[in-house]
């Protein structure tokens, strides 16, 4: 075979200077030896060249643009590698491929027969080797072994209650065995003293000796299986190198680079191989994580110090050739890094280049960027209150799978796309979280992609985005500030609980305008009578709200709005949220506040000074990780219903009148305390506090800060909430300080919600 190289001026200077060019054909008719014959030669030269410029004048035809014609130069070179250099800019393509080749170039017969010999051999190939292949003779087998050899050498060390993969002598299609030994070789954990193993460096060896193989389909195989085996375990690169691994790739790259671009071998090796061969070579990204790994393993070695080798692998992954490795290596910082610096490395820009890699038609890309994408998600699902870098990772692959593919059904992720991870999203969101926490970047960002929809998915493959729809409606931006109003922003627990937490009670004049947007929605038919019922039905201050809202209306509007507002209003028209039941049967409340008060390890300082009480949520794992502990000794704790309760800001306390009053505890030091709350510095917890009742309320109350109060009744009549004491056996009134009898078997177990925390921590 024989190979033209084309170069330009600059890269022929290049290799000039340590390169010799050999030139195999003259096509100067001119001697260069002194005497008549260079004289004669010049001559008809001369001669020539007017006749030449005399023709091109008076024939049209010799005018046209003649052919150009390529006159390869034949180079001599004694390293391969000295090509590396030109591979990324330049086109090698083969001329001839006479010397190996079976077919007749000439029209007849002999074409007819080479082709249907070439074919006959082809599928006999194709046969041999899937029978081969079969009875364990090829790559497949080689890296199950190794993977065998991995969950041996760990179950000696660890001894796991799972049974270590063994590999079959009888294996199913290359077709279907393949990419699930990739996921397996990716995610296997091989330890750092397997290096030094004798049955493990002979499956390296055999796998380096398929790289060779005649075969492309192996060749495939054991390029796959080496990149995983180095995304899985780095350190691997020098003993592959060692056995020959680094230059049979480069051999492979530079065959499939020679050939013609439409050649199938080409399409499949040239690209993987490169990227094989750049992991091979590349120092920096594998020093990268070794000293990212040792950082993860040095409790002593500090945060910022980690983020730094972590940005500079997360840089890593804009290189195509070693996105793989780094981006295996990146999910481990998904969990250690904090969130706030994992939002400020990883910006939307970066999470679409990820998303079009994990919906790459390379499998071993495919599935480490969908896995990395995946904890990312549960890294920001787990430890933020911000929904939006969870919905970013949404957008980015909604994006890429929808604009990618003008039909889904190719999309070789897509089906996990729909039916797990957006899935997972949207279910493990509570609906008020997402709403709290929705930015108008990220309405707009889903709005743009949604207009994708109709021309990519039919009906029922767009199921899964009917939540993503709901998300830019304007009743749920309406609905994301009365959450707002409602909840405390925190992590996404706060709001997985938000039917054990007392609600916050809205400021009567953010709630007359936000009731009345929501009834200006109604009436313009943006929103349903039923999305009325679901803020009423959360919070009866928003009820009598958007009662009185219509009923105004109705007296001011024309006649063509008095029917909608009518029937608005007769939906609406629903009775006053009933009065708590006091007991259940048993003698305990069905469900309690979650609030109890704690004696102090210290009640007195020197003699006479007293510290206040130690308030805690008890049921409430978002307030307290000590988990639920019912009422003993010295304890007291506070029962009612928790939707009785709401938490009123400590500056904005006198502005509500007479519809809330202050839940009161009175010490044994004789002092009247409110029951307070206030996120932490981290936003991690929400810190029960006591607060004195005759506390200057204008100088030395932070603006975080909340008091407990109990919504008053139509009628005045209050709920029934009482404080505990079973050291004395009585039920205190929170706002009454009336005392009761304690029914019998009160605080003798759990109540419902206690109960079910219990149960969810355990």
């Amino acid at each position: 075979m024989q190979y033209a190289f084309e170069f330009d001026n600059q890269s022929v200077s290049d290799l000039h200077r340590t390169h010799l060019f050999d030139a195999l054909s003259i096509a100067s008719t001119i001697s260069d030896l002194p005497g008549p014959g260079r004289t004669l030669d010049n001559v008809l030269l001369n001669t020539g060249r007017k006749l030449e410029k005399f023709l091109f004048l008076h024939v049209p035809r010799l005018r046209r643009k003649p052919k150009s014609t390529f006159n390869p130069t034949f180079l001599q070179f004694d390293d391969l590698s000295d090509l590396d250099p030109f591979f990324d800019n330049h086109v090698f393509e083969a001329l001839s491929d006479g010397d190996d080749s079976t077919e007749s170039g000439l029209q007849g017969p002999g074409l007819t027969v080479g082709k249907w010999i070439s074919g006959a051999g082809r599928k006999l190939e194709k046969l041999l080797g899937a029978a081969g292949e079969r009875m364990g003779k090829g790559p497949n087998t080689v890296i199950n072994r190794t993977i065998a050899l991995a969950d041996t050498f760990i179950s000696s060390l660890f001894s796991p209650s799972y049974p270590f993969v063994a590999s079959n002598d009888v294996r199913s299609a290359v077709r279907t065995s393949f990419l699930p030994t990739v996921d397996r070789v990716t995610d296997q954990y091989f330890p750092e003293e397997l290096i030094q193993k004798a049955d493990f460096i002979d499956c390296c060896k055999k796998l380096v000796a398929f790289l060779r193989h005649d075969r492309q389909n192996n060749q495939m195989m054991a390029i796959y299986y080496l990149t995983s085996l180095i995304c899985a375990y780095p350190t691997s690169g020098p003993l592959l190198n060692q056995l020959g691994a680094q230059d049979a790739v480069r051999e492979v790259v530079l065959r499939c680079s020679l050939l013609p671009l439409k050649n199938r071998d080409r399409r499949l090796l040239l690209a993987p191989s490169r990227r094989a061969l750049v992991m091979l070579s590349d120092v920096e990204v594998l020093t990268t994580i070794k000293k990212l790994d040792a950082a993860y393993e040095d409790h002593s070695c500090n945060m910022e110090a980690r983020i730094q080798l972590f940005s500079n692998l997360v840089a890593c992954t804009k290189n195509s050739n070693v996105a793989i490795l780094a981006g295996r290596h990146l999910t481990t910082g998904t969990q250690v890094i904090g969130v706030a610096a994992l939002i400020r490395l990883i910006p939307p820009s970066l999470l679409e280049l990820w998303a079009q890699l994990a919906f790459s038609i390379d499998p071993l890309s495919s599935r480490v960027f969908l896995g990395l994408l995946n904890d990312l998600r549960l890294s920001y699902f787990r430890r933020s209150g911000n929904i939006t870098p969870v919905l970013n990772i949404a957008i980015s692959l909604l994006r890429q799978g929808l604009v990618a593919y003008d039909d889904t059904s190719k999309a070789p992720c897509f089906d996990f796309l729909a039916r797990k991870l957006l899935k997972e999203i949207t279910m493990g969101l509570q609906e008020h979280c997402v709403a709290a926490n929705l930015s108008k970047e990220a309405v707009v960002e889903f709005s743009n992609v949604l207009q994708l929809r109709r021309a990519h998915l039919s009906p029922s493959d767009s199921s899964f985005l009917v939540p993503f729809i709901k998300y830019t409606s304007p009743f749920f931006e309406i609905l994301g500030s009365f959450c707002r109003e409602w909840y405390f922003r925190g992590p996404q627990t706060w709001y997985q609980s938000w039917n054990r937490i007392p609600m916050r009670a809205i400021l009567p004049s953010r709630r007359t305008t936000l009731c009345r947007r929501l009834v200006e929605l109604a009436l313009g038919g943006e929103c349903s009578a039923e999305d009325l019922h679901q803020i009423a039905s959360k919070d009866p201050d928003c009820h009598l709200e958007i009662l009185a809202l219509p009923r105004d209306e109705l007296q001011r509007s024309t006649e063509s709005f008095r029917s909608k507002m009518s029937t608005l209003s007769q939906n609406l028209d629903i009775d006053e949220f009933r009065m708590p039941q006091r007991y259940v049967d048993g003698g305990f409340f069905d469900c309690c506040t979650g609030i109890r008060v704690t004696v102090p390890s210290d009640t007195v300082v020197g003699d006479s000074i007293i510290l206040p009480p130690d308030i805690h949520g008890s049921h409430l794992h978002y307030v307290d990780r000590s988990g639920p502990l019912p009422p003993r000794e010295g304890f007291r704790a506070l029962f009612g219903d928790v939707s009785a309760l709401r938490w009123i800001s400590a500056l904005n306390l006198g502005k509500f009148g007479t519809r809330y009053e202050p839940v009161v505890l009175y010490w044994i030091d004789g002092r009247a305390y409110h029951v307070g709350c206030k996120p932490n510095k981290d936003m991690e917890l929400l810190e029960v506090l006591p607060v004195p009742v005759d506390l200057d309320p204008n100088q030395s109350r932070p603006s975080s800060l909340h008091i407990l109060a109990v919504r008053v009744m139509n009628g005045g009549q209050i709920p029934d909430v009482f404080w505990y004491d079973k050291s004395n056996m009585c039920l205190t009134h929170a706002v009454t300080i009336e005392s009761i009898d304690v029914p019998k078997g009160l605080g003798s177990k759990y109540c419902r919600d206690c109960q079910r925390t219990r149960n969810e921590l355990a």
